[in-house]
Protein backbone atom coordinates (compact mmCIF):
# COMPACT_ATOMS: atom_id res chain seq x y z
CA UNK A 1 0.00 0.00 0.00
CA UNK A 2 2.62 2.46 0.89
CA UNK A 3 4.22 1.72 -2.28
CA UNK A 4 1.07 2.37 -4.64
CA UNK A 5 0.85 6.24 -2.10
CA UNK A 6 4.47 6.35 -3.39
CA UNK A 7 4.32 6.17 -7.31
CA UNK A 8 0.72 8.12 -7.09
CA UNK A 9 2.62 10.82 -4.93
CA UNK A 10 5.33 10.91 -7.76
CA UNK A 11 2.83 10.37 -10.95
CA UNK A 12 1.23 13.43 -9.55
CA UNK A 13 4.68 15.59 -9.17
CA UNK A 14 5.46 14.22 -12.54
CA UNK A 15 2.06 15.39 -13.72
CA UNK A 16 2.46 18.77 -11.92
CA UNK A 17 6.13 19.51 -13.50
CA UNK A 18 4.66 18.79 -16.56
CA UNK A 19 1.85 20.65 -16.61
CA UNK A 20 4.27 23.73 -15.70
CA UNK A 21 6.56 23.63 -18.92
CA UNK A 22 3.90 22.89 -21.09
CA UNK A 23 1.36 25.79 -19.46
CA UNK A 24 1.68 29.25 -21.56
CA UNK A 25 3.29 32.08 -19.25
CA UNK A 26 1.04 34.63 -17.71
CA UNK A 27 0.61 38.00 -18.78
CA UNK A 28 2.47 39.49 -16.77
CA UNK A 29 5.56 37.41 -17.49
CA UNK A 30 4.97 37.41 -20.91
CA UNK A 31 4.81 40.85 -20.63
CA UNK A 32 8.09 41.48 -18.70
CA UNK A 33 10.01 39.40 -21.25
CA UNK A 34 8.94 41.74 -24.08
CA UNK A 35 9.61 44.39 -22.27
CA UNK A 36 13.42 43.37 -21.12
CA UNK A 37 14.35 41.98 -24.65
CA UNK A 38 13.68 45.31 -26.16
CA UNK A 39 15.48 47.21 -23.48
CA UNK A 40 18.40 44.63 -24.27
CA UNK A 41 17.51 45.27 -28.32
CA UNK A 42 17.81 49.40 -27.49
CA UNK A 43 20.94 48.72 -25.73
CA UNK A 44 22.34 46.55 -28.50
CA UNK A 45 21.70 48.60 -31.36
CA UNK A 46 23.31 51.59 -29.73
CA UNK A 47 26.30 49.57 -29.30
CA UNK A 48 26.13 48.36 -32.91
CA UNK A 49 25.79 51.75 -34.20
CA UNK A 50 28.43 53.36 -32.46
CA UNK A 51 30.66 50.12 -33.94
CA UNK A 52 29.27 50.66 -37.41
CA UNK A 53 30.56 54.50 -37.57
CA UNK A 54 33.63 53.35 -36.22
CA UNK A 55 33.84 51.03 -38.65
CA UNK A 56 32.65 53.28 -41.36
CA UNK A 57 35.32 55.84 -40.11
CA UNK A 58 38.02 53.04 -40.00
CA UNK A 59 37.42 52.30 -44.04
CA UNK A 60 39.20 56.16 -44.73
CA UNK A 61 41.81 55.79 -42.55
CA UNK A 62 45.40 55.74 -43.61
CA UNK A 63 46.01 53.14 -41.44
CA UNK A 64 42.96 50.89 -42.21
CA UNK A 65 44.79 47.61 -42.80
CA UNK A 66 45.82 47.64 -39.00
CA UNK A 67 42.47 48.29 -37.42
CA UNK A 68 39.70 47.56 -40.10
CA UNK A 69 40.37 43.64 -38.71
CA UNK A 70 39.38 44.28 -34.89
CA UNK A 71 36.59 47.20 -36.04
CA UNK A 72 35.23 44.16 -38.60
CA UNK A 73 35.60 41.37 -35.70
CA UNK A 74 33.61 43.71 -33.37
CA UNK A 75 30.81 44.51 -35.39
CA UNK A 76 30.40 40.68 -36.20
CA UNK A 77 30.25 39.73 -32.41
CA UNK A 78 27.63 42.97 -31.71
CA UNK A 79 25.31 41.92 -35.21
CA UNK A 80 25.55 38.15 -33.94
CA UNK A 81 23.73 39.72 -30.54
CA UNK A 82 21.08 42.02 -32.40
CA UNK A 83 20.49 38.64 -34.72
CA UNK A 84 19.95 36.48 -30.60
CA UNK A 85 17.44 39.31 -29.35
CA UNK A 86 15.55 39.27 -32.82
CA UNK A 87 15.01 35.96 -31.99
CA UNK A 88 13.87 36.26 -28.63
CA UNK A 89 11.84 38.41 -29.49
CA UNK A 90 10.42 37.20 -31.52
CA UNK A 91 9.50 33.83 -29.50
CA UNK A 92 8.72 36.03 -26.48
CA UNK A 93 5.95 37.87 -28.53
CA UNK A 94 3.93 35.00 -29.34
CA UNK A 95 4.08 33.52 -25.79
CA UNK A 96 2.85 37.23 -24.74
CA UNK A 97 0.19 36.27 -27.88
CA UNK A 98 -0.54 32.64 -26.12
CA UNK A 99 -0.66 34.42 -22.92
CA UNK A 100 -2.99 37.25 -23.74
CA UNK A 101 -5.28 34.63 -25.80
CA UNK A 102 -5.74 32.57 -22.60
CA UNK A 103 -6.36 35.08 -20.59
CA UNK A 104 -9.31 36.61 -23.04
CA UNK A 105 -10.54 32.99 -22.49
CA UNK A 106 -10.96 33.64 -19.05
CA UNK A 107 -12.55 36.54 -19.91
CA UNK A 108 -14.89 35.19 -22.77
CA UNK A 109 -16.19 32.89 -20.10
CA UNK A 110 -17.05 35.09 -16.90
CA UNK A 111 -18.66 37.35 -19.88
CA UNK A 112 -21.06 34.37 -21.13
CA UNK A 113 -22.47 33.90 -17.32
CA UNK A 114 -23.90 37.50 -17.20
CA UNK A 115 -27.29 37.70 -17.63
CA UNK A 116 -28.09 41.26 -17.86
CA UNK A 117 -27.88 42.39 -21.83
CA UNK A 118 -27.21 45.38 -20.75
CA UNK A 119 -23.71 44.66 -18.78
CA UNK A 120 -23.60 42.07 -21.43
CA UNK A 121 -23.25 45.00 -23.75
CA UNK A 122 -20.78 46.60 -22.04
CA UNK A 123 -18.34 43.87 -20.70
CA UNK A 124 -18.03 42.85 -24.98
CA UNK A 125 -17.42 46.39 -25.57
CA UNK A 126 -14.90 46.37 -23.34
CA UNK A 127 -13.85 43.01 -24.43
CA UNK A 128 -13.08 44.56 -28.26
CA UNK A 129 -11.30 47.14 -26.45
CA UNK A 130 -9.31 44.74 -24.48
CA UNK A 131 -8.15 43.16 -27.36
CA UNK A 132 -7.34 46.23 -30.16
CA UNK A 133 -4.96 47.23 -26.85
CA UNK A 134 -3.44 43.65 -27.49
CA UNK A 135 -3.53 44.07 -30.93
CA UNK A 136 -1.44 47.63 -31.30
CA UNK A 137 1.35 46.12 -28.78
CA UNK A 138 1.42 43.51 -30.73
CA UNK A 139 1.96 45.57 -33.98
CA UNK A 140 4.25 47.84 -32.28
CA UNK A 141 6.52 44.63 -31.80
CA UNK A 142 6.10 43.29 -34.81
CA UNK A 143 7.04 46.98 -36.13
CA UNK A 144 10.13 46.58 -34.32
CA UNK A 145 11.38 43.34 -35.66
CA UNK A 146 10.50 44.55 -39.02
CA UNK A 147 12.76 47.44 -38.54
CA UNK A 148 15.46 45.08 -36.72
CA UNK A 149 15.27 43.44 -39.96
CA UNK A 150 16.46 46.13 -41.95
CA UNK A 151 19.21 47.64 -39.98
CA UNK A 152 20.90 43.75 -39.95
CA UNK A 153 20.30 43.56 -43.83
CA UNK A 154 22.41 47.25 -43.73
CA UNK A 155 24.78 45.95 -40.96
CA UNK A 156 25.83 43.03 -43.61
CA UNK A 157 26.12 45.06 -46.03
CA UNK A 158 28.66 47.11 -44.51
CA UNK A 159 30.43 43.67 -43.32
CA UNK A 160 30.48 42.58 -46.55
CA UNK A 161 31.49 46.55 -47.93
CA UNK A 162 34.70 46.37 -45.37
CA UNK A 163 35.60 42.38 -46.36
CA UNK A 164 35.65 43.82 -49.72
CA UNK A 165 38.14 46.39 -48.84
CA UNK A 166 40.50 44.27 -46.80
CA UNK A 167 40.83 41.95 -49.80
CA UNK A 168 41.40 44.83 -52.23
CA UNK A 169 43.88 46.03 -49.83
CA UNK A 170 45.48 42.81 -49.50
CA UNK A 171 45.84 42.51 -53.12
CA UNK A 172 47.11 45.66 -53.58
CA UNK A 173 49.61 45.17 -50.78
CA UNK A 174 51.14 41.57 -53.06
CA UNK A 175 50.69 43.86 -56.02
CA UNK A 176 53.17 46.45 -54.48
CA UNK A 177 55.41 43.80 -53.10
CA UNK A 178 55.37 41.79 -56.16
CA UNK A 179 56.46 44.92 -58.29
CA UNK A 180 59.30 46.08 -55.91
CA UNK A 181 60.49 42.31 -56.37
CA UNK A 182 60.16 42.65 -60.19
CA UNK A 183 61.70 45.83 -60.00
CA UNK A 184 64.54 44.51 -57.83
CA UNK A 185 65.05 41.24 -60.11
CA UNK A 186 64.79 44.11 -63.35
CA UNK A 187 67.55 46.00 -61.85
CA UNK A 188 69.90 42.84 -61.12
CA UNK A 189 69.12 41.89 -64.59
CA UNK A 190 70.27 44.78 -65.75
CA UNK A 191 73.47 45.05 -63.84
CA UNK A 192 73.89 41.54 -65.23
CA UNK A 193 73.54 42.67 -68.81
CA UNK A 194 75.97 45.55 -68.22
CA UNK A 195 78.18 43.50 -66.91
CA UNK A 196 78.12 40.34 -69.48
CA UNK A 197 78.10 43.04 -71.97
CA UNK A 198 81.44 44.46 -70.37
CA UNK A 199 83.22 41.56 -70.32
CA UNK A 200 82.40 40.24 -74.14
CA UNK A 201 83.54 43.74 -75.29
CA UNK A 202 86.96 43.30 -73.31
CA UNK A 203 87.22 39.44 -74.95
CA UNK A 204 86.30 40.54 -78.43
CA UNK A 205 89.31 43.37 -77.93
CA UNK A 206 91.64 40.99 -76.80
CA UNK A 207 91.46 38.76 -79.62
CA UNK A 208 91.30 41.54 -81.99
CA UNK A 209 94.65 42.54 -80.92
Amino acid sequence: MKTITALLVVGLGAMEVHHALNSPPSVEAASNAVASTETKLKDAATTTRDQAKQLSDGLAAPDRERALPQQLEDFNRSTERLLTLRDNLRKDIDDYKTAYNTKLGEFDQERNQIADPSTQRTITSLRRQTEQDMSERINNAQATLDHLDTVITQGTSLQHAAKCIMIADELHQHGTDLDQQLQATQQAANTYASTTSSLLARINHALTE
